[in-house]
């Protein structure tokens, strides 16, 4: 540490004020500790003493100083090149790694490589650094299909039209199970998928939906479950998965059908499809003119 900065956090440490400074080019980026006073409702004790400010506190200010000089280094042109990434919400911001789900090796090393460079600014007095449980808990992100299934009500309208061709029956028909299984899908594809690159509009194509019925499904509640089987999402442009999606009713399984799928991004499949999109149509028409 150089002496200016040495002087520096001795400052900060003497002093009470509930500002840090960082250094941004040539001006100065200033980051305000909150006060507690007023503001989320929390109470602080520390053997039985309550705590009025943890900014000024001797057991907690110069934690509260060390933590706003962390989150000021992201915006230190100095220093941020190894501390914040692209986030993947769509609005050009920018973040710690570690609060961003990792799907690569790359986005883990960049979380290695921010997490050392947090501790080189405490000198690893920190053990509890803000990147400390965002590390484990993105991993429920980029895994979730590890933890546990998505699940879903099934809502069924009287005059649903996959309803009406079975009049004479109390069970709803088996076609009613395959469309929530190919929603559910979508849905789940669409919310926790493709969502990572907002930028694109993805098409899914289904390449097989393998359907085994259990037991008669009627019209009263129901739960549509789904579990990722397998995925492979690490090149953006196709995504690739195989999902079970089980129909259950009072405790049993109406139907479970097995869905193998791709999405595409913007660009992979128009000219396919045109083509032949188009080869159908001559082939009609050619159909129609040779038996005119």
């Amino acid at each position: 540490m150089h002496l200016e900065e040495a002087r520096d956090l001795v400052q900060d440490v003497l002093e009470a004020p509930a500002l840090v400074a960082a250094r941004r080019g040539e001006g100065v980026a200033v980051h305000r500790v909150a006060h507690p006073h007023g503001r989320d409702g929390r109470e602080v004790r520390i053997y039985g003493e309550k705590v009025r400010d943890v900014t000024s506190h001797a057991a907690f200010r110069n934690n509260s100083r060390m933590v706003a000089r962390l989150f000021d280094a992201l915006h230190d042109p100095e220093r941020n090149s190894k501390l914040v990434v692209p986030t993947d919400t769509g609005n050009g911001g920018f973040t710690h790694p570690c609060f961003k789900a990792p799907y690569t090796s790359g986005d883990l090393r960049a979380a290695a490589r921010a997490m050392e460079e947090w501790a080189r600014m405490t000198y690893g007095w920190l053990g509890r650094t803000p990147d400390f449980k965002a590390a484990f808990l993105s991993t429920l992100g980029s895994n979730k299909e590890h933890y546990a299934p998505f699940e879903a009500s099934l809502g069924l309208h009287d005059h649903n039209e996959l309803l009406v061709d079975v009049q004479d029956r109390v069970h709803v028909q088996g076609m009613v199970a395959v469309e929530a299984a190919r929603q559910m899908f979508v849905a789940v594809v669409e919310r926790y998928f493709t969502a990572r690159w907002p930028q694109q509009r993805y098409y899914i194509v289904l390449n097989s939906m393998n359907t085994t019925f259990s037991n008669f499904l009627f019209p009263v509640g129901a739960t549509v479950r789904l579990t990722v089987d397998e995925s492979q999402v690490s090149e953006p442009s196709r995504l690739t998965f195989r999902t079970t999606v089980e129909v259950e009713q009072a405790g049993r399984t109406a139907a479970a059908v097995t869905i193998d799928a791709a999405a595409f991004a913007p660009g992979l499949l128009e000219e396919k499809e045109l083509r032949r999109a188009k080869s159908a149509v001559a082939s009609t028409m050619d159909a129609a003119l040779a038996t005119a």
